[in-house]
């Protein structure tokens, strides 16, 4: 039977249904019982990419069936020679080579009782393999997810049905619950009252959270049971997450935690408060806590007021002691420095095998900035950046280069506005009247040169200070008027009432040189008074 004689007899027998072959939306294609093409319709050549004359008369295996699936053809001819139908997913490419996902439909076309040949048709399901492999990858994401979480978690939908459970110790082996509801495994009352629980979660949308005594492997375990509603719906029923928290190992962590930041905490202020000597034992001891001072390293300092100067009898104690126990632990959470509590600062020390520079010293503040403004942008921190050192008087020297620069930051916090970020090697003089500030000779040289300003201000109440001090900075009185936006004639006329409250002219550089310095030591003064 020539292949011309059948397209005839196909035509004509396709005659009453040739509407639907042409306008069918899935690609279609009627062949020989050689499997040689005779007539495609044009969702075919609209999925694929050839035209009807470039395939007529020759078989599909050379044009749309990849090297792989060859073996795969000769099983649908073989069914086909045998009257079977064949349905199934598989990969068919275009005219370009791309691959696209199909569901193939081949059946025979016969003729009263002789086979004429066979009508295959394509579906593209591409969109529907993505959906089911972004579907399976979800899976997988969120088994590998909860196999990471240390804690024992499961899925449960709303007949109370375990869909997945996650952890070695669980009540049962996993294939054990899988499958089976809560009333398969617990006790009925509490399975009623935990299904009960699981289905408000779901009808709510709020999480639950309930301490709850379990026995597993025939000892009890005091849990923090977390349930929470989920947006995954398994054979069209809601489902929630249920996660259980051993309170006794989780209290042990955070104990042993707390444990270790302390003695770090202790030793360091020891260290750095002259307390304790850095000798050959305080040096071995250093290694237990992760120091090594014959690699240099660098201290950074965090201060804040929100938890500073933390002491039993302020009245806002508890909220001062939470807000730095939880930056404690938020910063701490990286290995790759050390954090300890110093007092009313946090303390973070880096080491490195060689002396890191400036602009990596900044950049690593700056990180840290960042864990905290997503931890909670409302805090403000100030962060003295100290510089490297090598040796047992390395953690000493580099803590008081950053305690010396969140003093320069405290008192350069109104000129420089946003700025909350200071390297030692950036403060300049402040290094020196840092150190000096301490000194009670530091106190007299304020109190003879701006002594007599700062008690006129505290008494009347006034503001002349700010005004002395951008004079001082300035190079005239119409950049000193910029500095504390009021007109010039406002900023004359407050010179010469501050000239008379000091009794000297503040027009020589000697004079303005010795305002400046007692102006910085006054602020510095200030800052370690908060």
């Amino acid at each position: 039977m020539s292949d011309r004689w059948l397209s005839t007899a196909v035509g004509v027998s396709l005659s009453g249904k040739n509407m639907i072959f042409e306008s069918s939306p899935d690609a279609m294609a009627i062949v020989s019982v050689q499997y040689a093409v005779i007539e495609v319709n044009p969702a075919f050549v609209k999925l694929f990419g050839f035209g009807k004359q470039e395939l007529a008369g020759h078989r599909l295996i050379d044009y749309i069936v990849p090297i792989e699936a060859a073996g795969e053809s000769e099983h649908i001819q073989k069914s086909i020679a045998l009257g079977q139908t064949v349905r199934m997913n598989t990969i068919r490419r275009r005219a370009g080579g791309q691959p696209i996902n199909v569901l193939l439909t081949a059946y025979p076309l016969i003729n009263q009782t002789r086979q004429m040949g066979a009508c295959i048709v394509y579906q593209d399901i591409t969109d529907q393999v993505k959906k089911e492999l972004l579907v399976k990858e979800t899976e997988e994401l969120l088994r590998s997810f909860a196999r990471a979480v240390p804690d024992k978690s499961f899925i449960f939908d709303e007949d109370g049905r375990y869909i997945e459970a996650f952890d070695k110790n669980l009540i049962r082996p996993r294939e054990e619950i899988l499958g089976r509801t809560l009333h398969e495994i617990f006790p009925p009352d509490t399975a009623e009252k935990f299904l009960r629980q699981i289905r408000y979660t779901m009808s709510s949308g709020k999480p639950q959270f309930t301490i709850r005594e379990l026995e597993v492997n025939q000892e009890k375990e005091v849990c923090e049971e977390r349930i929470a509603p989920m947006d995954y719906i398994v054979n069209g029923k809601r489902t929630a997450a249920v996660i259980l928290t051993d309170i006794n190992k989780r209290t042990e962590r955070i104990l042993f935690s707390n444990y270790a930041l302390q003695r770090r905490s202790n030793f360091f202020n020891d260290i750095i408060n002259g307390n304790k000597i850095a000798d050959e034992k305080a040096i071995e001891f250093a290694k237990t806590v992760g120091v090594d001072f014959s690699i240099p390293l660098c201290c950074c300092l965090l201060h804040s007021e929100q938890y500073a100067d933390i002491s039993i009898g302020d009245s806002e104690y508890n909220t001062r002691r939470n807000i730095k126990n939880s930056l404690l632990e938020i910063v701490g959470r990286d290995l790759d420095y050390i954090v300890w509590d110093c007092g009313d600062d946090i303390g973070v020390l880096r080491q490195l095998h060689t002396n890191g520079s400036r602009e990596t010293d900044l950049q690593f503040a700056c990180r840290l900035q960042e864990k905290i403004s997503w931890y909670n942008s409302d805090i403000k921190i100030v962060i003295g950046v100290g510089g490297w050192q090598i040796g047992p008087d390395s953690l000493r020297k580099s803590y008081q280069q950053a305690w010396s620069a969140v003093l320069a930051g405290q008192c350069q916090a109104e000129t420089d506005g946003q700025q909350s970020i200071y390297h030692y090697k950036d403060i300049g003089i402040l290094q020196f009247l840092a150190r000096c500030g301490r000194e009670e000779a530091a106190d007299e040289f304020v109190k003879e040169t701006i002594g007599k300003l700062i008690d006129h201000d505290e008494a009347k109440e006034t503001e002349l200070m700010p005004t002395l001090e951008a004079i001082v900075r300035s190079n005239s009185l119409r950049e000193a008027s910029n500095m504390v936006c009021l007109h010039p004639k406002s900023v004359y006329y407050r010179k010469l009432r501050i000239e008379k409250i000091l009794g000297k002219s503040v027009d020589s550089a000697d004079t303005r040189f010795a305002i400046a310095i007692a102006i910085k030591l006054y602020q510095i003064s200030k800052a370690k008074l908060k």
